[in-house]
């Protein structure tokens, strides 16, 4: 990768100082979207004091179909918002069918199930290209060459935002950020009531803590759906209360025994 690659001498340099000695270099600016290709070749120079060793580089041919495949994927990585329906994720992960938000947070926090099955499915639909899928792309299925280099390293600079959406209306919503954590999690319900999560941040592979969150007003299931909360953590090793915050708004706080 070369963001600041502009030029063709610039795109051509950046081949020629591409570590390793591969003889096909592909450089991108995933700012611009734009790719080159080239082969280098590599001489040695004898002299009296030893041996210096000079790359060649020169463009070659890019098939259009080598040329799509990175405007493809580069313009997957830059895409910020993903949404997707939740029956989507019932077979990629043991969470069963739900019609609304509700059925999935009523336990008080986002299962391991759902964090898996989301992630798994913004792998699939190429969210997060690297250098085997270029590969795959290509034709190169089972190719160990090749690598990614640059800026970052990684094909995705910018962060994501899904939005799952239930049959009832209702939407679960958080930011997957570069470095693998998602945050700022929030949800609607059917009536169009919000629903945060308070300091709601999990990596990708572990829930961490799992966090509690203010339910809206009007809604009885919601309500419902506290109680349940409230009654499984005293069961656990968790003490709670329960508090009125402004806005019409029960918080519910939870620490360890």
């Amino acid at each position: 990768m070369c963001d600041a690659c502009q030029t063709e001498s610039q795109f051509s340099q950046s081949a020629r100082f591409a570590p390793g000695e591969i003889e096909i270099v592909y450089v991108s600016n995933r700012a611009t979207n734009t790719t080159r290709k080239f082969e280098r070749s590599f001489e040695a120079e004898e002299f009296e004091e030893g041996y210096r060793y000079i790359t060649q580089v020169s463009p070659v041919d890019f098939p259009d179909g080598e040329n799509e495949v990175f405007d493809k994927v580069i313009a997957q990585a830059d895409t910020v918002f993903a949404p997707v329906d939740r029956g989507d994720l019932v077979d990629l992960s043991a969470i069963g069918r739900a019609d609304s938000v509700i059925s999935d947070i009523q336990s008080g926090f986002v299962t391991q199930g759902m964090i898996s099955a989301v992630s798994l499915w913004m792998q699939i639909n190429g969210f997060f290209p690297d250098w085997e899928s270029v590969n795959e792309l290509l034709g190169l299925v089972g190719s160990d060459s090749g690598y990614l280099i640059g800026q970052s390293e990684a094909l995705r600079t910018k962060i994501l935002t899904v939005r799952i959406n239930y049959p009832d209306g209702s939407y679960l919503t958080f930011i997957r950020q570069p470095d693998g954590s998602l945050n700022n999690w929030a949800a609607q319900d059917a009536d169009g009531e919000p629903i945060m999560f308070n300091g709601a941040a999990v990596d990708a592979d572990s829930l961490g803590m799992r966090s509690p969150y203010n339910f809206g007003p009007g809604n009885p299931e919601l309500g419902q759906a506290l109680m349940n909360l409230y009654h499984s953590l005293e069961m656990t090793r968790w003490e709670c209360t329960m508090e009125d915050v402004p806005g019409g708004k029960v918080r519910l706080n939870c620490a360890r025994r």
